[in-house]
């Protein structure tokens, strides 16, 4: 039944399927009208995907690639990957083939610049548990597929340590923590963009 479907069709559902590999797309999810026969499907930490054929969906849900359900109150059908749509996914070798983005050399010159200025503000506890915090950002990185909420986390854990000390160092202290911070952070934020695009078919 597979070969009924259409590019288009498959094309979404490859999309669907990696988007839920790295962790945008969070299963139940629901279409959310957004025009004529226009649906918006909200990803966690990433870009909201647009689906613009209902119908596609129910395509892949009689080939057994999409599980759906009613929600609670009847309203609406929410969708799900299938055990057989993932397993179909995985045995495309679509994985072991990602769109990888080479972006680890601005994360790299940022990391090391923000790292030097956190050592000179922050000690002890507070200051280990930080850099183990802009580590798990970097080692995201390094694998086929960006955990976008997940590094969010992470950022934000750096900014709320960071700002605790905001009222105990000089100006000049203050004022360097300050940019490193804002240069990670978007050096980042465009990784995780780019990232997110790739996944696209």
């Amino acid at each position: 039944m597979l070969d009924q479907l259409t590019d288009n069709q498959t094309e979404l559902f490859v999309n669907l399927a990696r988007l839920t590999e790295c962790g945008a797309l969070i299963s139940p999810f629901i279409p959310i009208p957004a025009g004529v026969d226009e649906y918006t499907i909200y990803l966690r930490g990433a870009r909201n995907f647009q689906l613009q054929s209902y119908d596609d969906l129910i395509a892949l849900c009689v080939v057994g690639l999409l599980d759906w359900e009613l929600t609670r109150m009847g309203a609406y059908k929410q969708f799900s990957l299938s055990k057989f749509g993932m397993a179909h996914f995985q045995s495309l070798n679509l994985l072991h083939a990602p769109r990888k983005i080479r972006t680890q050399q601005p994360i790299a010159t940022t990391t090391q610049q923000l790292k030097a200025a956190v050592r000179q503000m922050l000690h002890g506890a507070a200051l280990d548990n930080t850099l183990r915090e802009i580590d798990h950002v970097c080692r995201e990185f390094e694998n086929d597929f960006i955990n976008a909420w997940r590094v969010q986390r992470a950022i934000q854990a750096v900014g709320e340590a960071v700002t605790k000390r905001f009222e105990q160092v000089s100006l000049i202290e203050l004022s360097e923590i300050a940019v490193c911070y804002g240069r990670w952070c978007q050096a980042v934020s465009r990784a995780i963009d780019q990232q997110t695009e790739s996944l696209y078919v």
